[in-house]
């Protein structure tokens, strides 16, 4: 039964107009196969309605990327994530990565949505002593929210990390700065209404 629902999918997404919604139609399919009694298709298409759906949203997530400081550049990441975040319990994440024009610096941004562990970190920064004991961390304020920022003592690596409402982490990892002042100004710039709103908070 299960090989005839696969052949079954195939041909019927074969079938349908290319204006038609891929999301939509596998929902469609999944009622189909339960109501003939296929429960395990019917839970292979919503699964895959489900991962379409975290796609979309995941794309919706860029929004919130602080732009690029300026005489600085940015490409987005294409990797999925999906995997990797599951291995730390589930969640969406996306990526983008910022390049000084004419210099070495380079800035890994990510936004995490959802992920346990968010849970965890949230405790350390809003914990004055846990943060204090961090080397090279130092607070910034973003709204009512508490970011940490840390740079390495006569290096120039760093990075930042910011909770908002529980539920979100974003961060910077970078490499080839002079001093954190880049990572303390994008961590202020994160557009955390629009991550708000998407994320239903």
């Amino acid at each position: 039964m299960r090989v005839f629902a696969l052949t079954g999918a195939l041909l019927c997404a074969a079938s349908l107009p290319a204006s038609a919604d891929q999301v939509t139609d596998q929902l469609d399919l999944g009622k189909q196969y339960y109501e003939e009694g296929d429960l395990a298709g019917a839970i292979s298409e919503l699964q895959f309605a489900i991962q379409d759906i975290r796609s979309q949203l995941a794309e919706k997530y860029r929004e919130g990327f602080p732009p690029a400081p300026a005489g600085w550049s940015f490409e987005e990441s294409t990797e999925d994530n999906s995997a990797a975040m599951a291995m730390f319990g589930g969640g969406t994440s996306v990526a983008r990565t910022y390049q000084e024009d004419n210099g070495s610096g380079t800035i890994e941004a990510t936004i995490s949505v959802d992920n346990p562990m968010i849970q965890g970190l949230a405790a350390m920064l809003n914990n004055p002593a846990m943060m204090a004991a961090t080397p090279g961390a130092k607070r910034v304020r973003v709204g009512r929210d508490n970011a940490m920022v840390q740079f390495e003592e006569g290096g120039d690596s760093g990075e930042a990390t910011l909770i908002v409402g529980g539920r979100i982490m974003l961060q910077l990892q970078a490499q080839g700065l002079e001093n954190s002042q880049v990572l303390e100004e994008m961590t202020q710039a994160w557009k955390v209404d629009a991550l708000k709103n998407l994320s239903g908070m």
